[in-house]
This record gives C-alpha cells, structure tokens and sequence, in this order.
C-alpha cells in the first residue's frame, strides 16, 4: 500500500502478488508457465500453496524429468570424458580440461 498523510491511496503489486493472483485466478495453461518458470528460477515453493492440484501434479512429473535429464547428461559426459587422451585429463598437461 501507498499511504499519503495516513492515507491508503494506492495499492503497488509486484510481481510476487501478481503471479499469486493469477495462479488463484488464471488458467491452466497460464498456470503451468508460472509453475515452469517459477521451477527454474528456483522460486516455486513460493507459490506452491495456490497452485491447483493438477499443477503440483505438473510440477512433480517436471522435477522427475529435469533429474532424468541431468543423469542423463552426467552420462554422456562421463561417457565422453572417456574416449579423451589420458594427457587431456592430467591436471599438469597444458592440454587438460578446465
């Protein structure tokens, strides 16, 4: 709120109260975009006491996707880690990863 001498006289809305009033408000579709972008922007448990229960749904199939991802990609780099030189891997080798 906004007070001038003692008075309320206006209401200022971040972006915090925005997006709680559109989860409580807005559309599925709506809802998930804040979910996805509040989940990589590491701020969804701010939010999560308003979502509808098919966006907690939504939001747990993505964490069990993003770590699906992520171990997938630990893989590959493992995987790809071992086909370089040993001299690539040493950490005196002007050659080695950084």
């Amino acid at each position: 709120m906004v007070y001038w001498k003692g008075e309320p006289v206006a209401k200022m809305k971040n972006k915090f109260y925005s997006d709680k009033h559109q989860l409580i408000t807005g559309n599925m579709l709506s809802n998930r975009n804040i979910a996805i972008e509040r989940y990589f922007g590491g701020t969804i448990d701010d939010v999560m006491d308003v979502l509808p229960e098919p966006i907690h749904r939504f939001v747990k199939e993505l964490r069990a996707k993003v770590k699906n991802l992520i171990a997938e990609v630990e893989k590959l780099r493992g995987e790809f880690v071992q086909t370089l030189p040993k001299e690539c891997l040493e950490p005196s080798s002007p050659h080695a990863a950084r």
